[in-house]
């Protein structure tokens, strides 16, 4: 994973979701504080478990939990992106994202909102959230044509800064 910015970055920080899977251990999450014309924006990457080695419903609820505690130590505006292996009805409750972040797709997406499996996407497991204080509007979220490198399509969202 990684967060890459044309705006400087003023400051990075990682955490671990340390429920493991059948990969890893613990999962990562990042952190970068960009400066947008003068205001921080606080973006975060994160990629939760899965394969079926575990509890991966259970895991990714606890990373989620974990990660809106790390988060609550930066200033909004914050974005936050990523890979979480579950569809809405999982990320999008309240014991997932909500309601302290907004999938922006639901906000103001077109198209099909399914990211995985490529050849025949099925599944929206890839998400572009903002905080629900509102300094950090969706205005644009939708799944764009894949590539060779992944199994998923990307998910591409754009958002004014207020």
């Amino acid at each position: 994973m990684g967060i890459f910015s044309t705006y400087p970055i003023t400051g990075t920080n990682t955490t671990y979701f340390p429920y493991a899977d059948c990969w890893t251990a613990a999962r990562v999450g990042l952190r970068a504080g960009i400066n947008v014309n003068g205001t921080t924006v606080n973006v975060f990457a994160m990629h939760l478990q899965t394969g079926g080695c575990a509890n991966d419903i259970q895991s990714r609820y606890n990373s989620m939990r974990d990660f809106k505690a790390w988060a609550s130590n930066f200033s909004q505006p914050q974005l936050v992106a990523g890979d979480f292996n579950a569809d809405p009805d999982q990320i999008d409750s309240g014991s997932g994202m909500a309601p302290n972040f907004a999938d922006s797709w639901f906000s103001v997406g077109s198209g099909s909102r399914f990211t995985a499996f490529l050849p025949s996407p099925s599944m929206k497991l890839d998400y572009w959230f903002s905080d629900s204080g509102g300094r950090a509007q969706p205005i644009q979220s939708a799944v764009t044509n894949g590539s060779w490198v992944s199994d998923h399509n990307p998910l591409q969202a754009s958002f004014v800064i207020r």
